[in-house]
């Protein structure tokens, strides 16, 4: 009948109503994606970001400035050394401290002339400069001036144990043996960001984590002196009779630091010097970078290569073995943990055979990671090519094909000379590339300019193997100084396995462990990539500026700001009231991190309640 038939028709057109509603949300997200990214473009290339901030632009403490600054640092030794002479210099260029350094203290002007000379925040001392019998009367004269004092170690043993006016000076009430093995490193709350740390290994560890010095000479700290780290010992020793690493003494008008090891070298002390500084003060406010990088080098594969040890490893292709363990691996992590990737890519290592990169994988990586606010980098990683030149000739053909838009803005040289480095910038493929990563070296500064227009910045941590213990506390002292780090991994060791500890799930389990634990105490920082990381690295190396304490008011006056700039704000006993000119958020306990979105920032400070107890 007509009722039944218009019945029939009235389900029909329901059904194929709801078809299509489906079908719009189900292919509508897709279209909007496609319209709203452009994935053939670099959302950080903005020129406008880095607008005159070249090496020219760089800010260091001048001698001229000291009287006005007050941020001056003695250092008596060799300021050129990788041991704590690198850490001294680093840290002066990072804080905009002015440094004098001297071989001999009998050198130094504080005390030829203290009237007339400013006073030092710090004398810093490599105690292999200071000789016992004639410079002990020298740094009682510092401390009678309340110069805090920094000893990079211990001075000659037996020279220190025969003289007890220097063990006084230094806070030692005996040193029970020359060399003692302990079991661990015991660092406590309060000196680095990041707590308390146990370095100890247990049964799950592997021996190989455990890298810190562990014999040293015993020594034991007089009454009155605060320790930061010491060694761990079997009982029955008491823990207040363990071997004290780095502590504090007060002796007449100055604080004395001492360190019982190699603790203040290199890219690892810069911490540790400024922490020690803070434990003088009510209060510490100085400037950071505020990134947190990873980076993934020579990813993705866009070349079917290596197929037999792919196929017998995980039954599948190179590039299956990318996009179909590896990418949701990285980006879960990375998602999980709050960074953003940095992919260096290689579309292919040998450049010999017949391979020859996919431009759909291309297209297909390249919109994941402009999804996930990614980033993509040149690597200039081979295995076999007529030099790294046709390596770029080839990668450029390639790249300016299927991107022609993209700007890369990052460069990694892959074990290239410094020559090779500046060859390489001629080549137009890298015209845009404004920072240049590189593998971590203790001999080289952590970050700086790789020429005048390019900044270099280094990895702190290697991400497919554990962390061991001495690359843990280098990490918490990097962060403390900085607030960067940069974690990289480098997929050719999936690309060509050399053992069973190369497989993707070995790999993926060290990575993933080490995220969810090293890097958890520092989650306060921004999560950047490598171009967000180099305007910010420009930014605080150009930044200079004065800070003042007045009653419960802290007073920051920038020069050279552009747009924002970062600082560390440490208090002890108090907690912020009002800030004006900033944006903040506490890291941790007595921690905070200043985003100053103006060049004068006014920090109003009140006390921490105190504790009520009840019976």
């Amino acid at each position: 009948s007509w009722k039944q038939y218009r019945h029939t028709g009235d389900n029909y057109f329901t059904i194929t109503l709801i078809m299509l509603v489906l079908l719009f949300l189900f292919q509508a997200p897709e279209v909007i994606k496609e319209r709203m990214y452009d994935y053939d473009s670099n959302k950080y290339a903005s020129d406008a970001q880095i607008s005159g901030l070249d090496r020219d632009s760089v800010v260091t403490a001048q001698k001229e400035d000291v009287k006005t600054s007050g941020r001056y640092i003695v250092y008596i030794g060799d300021i050129h050394d990788q041991q704590s002479g690198g850490a001294v210099a680093s840290w002066c260029a990072y804080s905009k401290r002015y440094v004098e350094a001297y071989k001999r203290i009998g050198q130094c002007r504080v005390l030829k002339h203290p009237a007339r000379e400013p006073m030092p925040e710090a004398v810093v001392i490599d105690a292999a400069y200071i000789d016992v019998k004639k410079d002990t009367k020298s740094l009682e004269r510092l401390a009678e001036q309340g110069i805090t004092m920094i000893f990079c170690g211990l001075p000659n043993l037996q020279r220190l144990k025969e003289s007890r006016r220097l063990q006084n000076l230094m806070g030692i009430r005996a040193i029970l043996s020359d060399e003692v093995q302990v079991q661990g490193i015991h660092l406590f709350d309060g000196l680095l960001l990041g707590g308390e740390k146990i370095y100890r290994l247990d049964d799950t560890m592997e021996p190989s984590k455990q890298d810190l010095e562990l014999k040293m000479p015993w020594c034991q700290t007089a009454a009155g002196t605060k320790t930061y780290m010491a060694g761990m010992m079997e009982q029955p020793v008491k823990n207040e009779q363990f071997p004290a690493i780095i502590w504090r003494n007060s002796f007449r008008r100055a604080k004395i630091f001492v360190v019982n090891g190699n603790y203040i070298s290199g890219n690892a002390g810069i911490g540790f010097l400024e922490a020690m500084l803070y434990e003088t003060r009510s209060y510490a406010v100085y400037p950071v970078i505020n990134a947190q990088n990873l980076v993934i080098l020579n990813y993705p594969a866009l070349a079917s290569e290596n197929e037999e040890a792919m196929k017998r490893i995980y039954s599948r292709s190179l590039d299956a073995v990318y996009r179909d363990l590896v990418w949701p691996g990285l980006s879960l992590t990375a998602e999980k943990n709050k960074k953003k990737m940095t992919c260096m890519l290689s579309p292919q290592q040998d450049y010999t055979d017949n391979a020859r990169p996919d431009p759909n994988d291309l297209i297909y990586y390249m919109k994941l990671l402009q999804e996930r606010q990614g980033e993509a980098g040149i690597s200039a990683s081979y295995k076999k090519a007529d030099g790294f030149i046709e390596k770029l000739n080839q990668d450029q053909i390639f790249l300016k094909q299927e991107i022609p838009d993209y700007r890369f803005l990052c460069f990694y040289p892959a074990g290239l000379s410094d020559d090779e480095i500046r060859q390489a910038f001629n080549h137009p493929l890298l015209k845009h590339v404004r920072t240049v990563f590189a593998d971590y070296d203790r001999s080289k500064a952590l970050i700086s300019y790789q020429n005048e227009k390019v900044t270099r910045q280094c990895a702190t941590n290697e991400g497919w193997r554990d962390q061991t213990f001495s690359e843990n506390l280098r990490l918490g002292s990097i962060q403390t100084a900085l607030g960067y780090s940069c974690v990289a991994v480098d997929c050719n060791q999936i690309a060509d396995p050399q053992s069973e500890e190369d497989t993707w799930e070995k790999l993926y389990d060290k990575f993933a462990g080490g995220f969810s634990t090293c890097w958890k105490a520092f989650q306060g920082f921004s999560a950047t990539t490598l171009a967000e990381s180099d305007t910010r690295i420009r930014r605080f190396l150009a930044l200079d500026y004065t800070e003042q304490k007045t009653g419960r008011e802290i007073l920051l006056s920038m020069d050279h700001f552009e747009q924002e700039a970062f600082f560390i704000l440490r208090l002890q006993r108090e907690h912020i009231k009002t800030i004006r000119g900033a944006e903040y958020t506490q890291l941790q306990e007595g921690v905070w991190l200043i985003e100053a979105n103006r060049d004068t920032v006014r920090i109003t400070l009140e006390k921490e309640p105190e504790p009520v107890y009840y019976e």
